[in-house]
């Protein structure tokens, strides 16, 4: 089954059954959020999800889920925030999926997650490192050469800013 096929994989399952205020979810999902499966059930869905999911991350999504319901759309994904029970934040990237029945009748929604907070760190960091960079190139008058072998092209950075083709 669903719950017990996804429990320890690094994907996040959570499936919403036909009843829109009640979410069966599987382990991996509570650990990552830091809740357990009772405090999920204990919840109605819409409000356990506003709780746990970023203030500009939730509108967006609820007109996502709109669409996903009313509007023909077949699935979304997006990434969000969701806050764990410890309060501190982490990043998913999250696919719902919604299925009919043969004659377009609503079954169940599958929401799917996969933590990708690592992931949002090091590209901020990257991104840290770069700006930092270009600080130190500027500071002191470098040059930075770059060859783009597919085109063979070069590029420079800092106080030469430069691009020409190799004959």
């Amino acid at each position: 089954d669903f719950l017990g096929a996804k429990q320890h994989l690094q994907h996040l399952g959570q499936h919403h059954s036909t009843n829109p205020n009640r979410a069966l979810v599987n382990q991996a999902f509570v650990d990552f959020l830091g809740y357990t499966q009772a405090d999920v059930a204990a919840s109605h869905l819409q409000q356990f999800l506003e709780r746990i999911t970023h203030p500009e991350d939730y509108a967006l999504e609820q007109s996502l889920l709109t669409r996903l319901h009313k509007h023909g759309v077949s699935s979304y994904r997006l990434v969000k925030r969701y806050f764990r029970s410890s309060g501190d934040l982490v990043w998913a990237d999250v696919t719902n999926i919604i299925l009919h029945d043969a004659h377009g009748n609503y079954l169940r929604t599958f929401c799917i997650l996969q933590d990708i907070t690592d992931r949002i760190a090091a590209e901020d960091q990257l991104r840290d490192n770069r700006e930092q960079l270009e600080i130190a190139i500027n500071a002191v008058n470098l040059v930075v050469w770059d060859w783009h072998v597919t085109d063979n092209q070069f590029s420079s950075r800092g106080w030469f800013k430069h691009t020409t083709q190799l004959e």
